[in-house]
């Protein structure tokens, strides 16, 4: 964890010193931008990988493919810009009879400095809170009836999870502002938005609504890396 966050900052201000010596010209008004976002996320699930393997089941993935969407604001007077965003994930495993399902639903907000903006770059480093909606299901053994009745009066050969976890994270946003000369262009940035999530507080697992003590440590958050594709409003 802190390597990836000494690698984020450190990508900041490299880039910060690179454009220090080339003239900036802010945009006199702030800006609005709608964004899609596109990636990947690696959470950290080492010691729920551990219990479950124990237990028989298959590990989680280490990456996963993750979309959303969002906006950000861009306030150039007082150089400070706003990010909002959504991004959710699902995966899904099978090995002979073993299985499992897994499904993330991210909500954030950040505060970032403008260090750049202008027709050529956009770079803001930010900081922020999120709150991930984590569930899980497991299974290590076929149904023992095919028939409804059967199926629902047998031995559960599944398990449900999950995990509510409040998050804060740093990260960097770098794009591409005024992709071309055309009307339409000159709306659109596209860039890179990249950082690290961790966990405020110890992971509370539930099943249905009941908490399970002794939970392991899990950071749904972790380190992302986004496409972002934003139109100015």
């Amino acid at each position: 964890m802190k390597i990836t966050i000494t690698f984020v900052w450190l990508v900041t201000l490299l880039a910060t010193e690179s454009i220090a010596q080339t003239p900036v010209t802010d945009k006199p008004k702030k800006s609005f931008y709608l964004n899609a976002v596109t990636g990947i996320a690696a959470p950290d699930f080492a010691n729920v990988n551990t219990e479950l393997q124990k237990a028989g089941y298959l590990p989680l993935n280490k990456l996963y493919l993750v979309r959303g969407a969002g906006f950000y604001t861009i306030f150039p007077k007082i150089r400070l810009a706003t990010i909002f965003n959504f991004s959710t994930f699902t995966a899904q495993n099978t090995e002979q009879s073993k299985g499992n399902w897994v499904r993330a639903t991210t909500y954030g907000t950040s505060l970032g400095f403008v260090i750049r903006n202008d027709t050529k770059i956009q770079l803001i480093p930010y900081a922020g809170l999120s709150y991930c909606l984590f569930g899980v299901r497991v299974s290590n053994v076929s149904p023992t009836s095919n028939t409804f009745s059967g199926y629902v009066t047998s031995p559960a050969n599944q398990h449900q999870l999950s995990l509510n976890q409040l998050m804060a994270g740093l990260g960097i946003h770098v794009a591409k502002s005024q992709l071309s000369s055309g009307k339409l262009g000159q709306k659109i940035a596209v860039g890179v938005r990249t950082g690290y999530s961790v966990p405020l507080g110890n992971a509370k697992w539930k099943t249905d609504n009941v908490t399970l003590s002794e939970s392991p440590t899990a950071n749904p958050g972790g380190f992302y890396a986004n496409l972002t594709i934003g139109i100015l409003q």
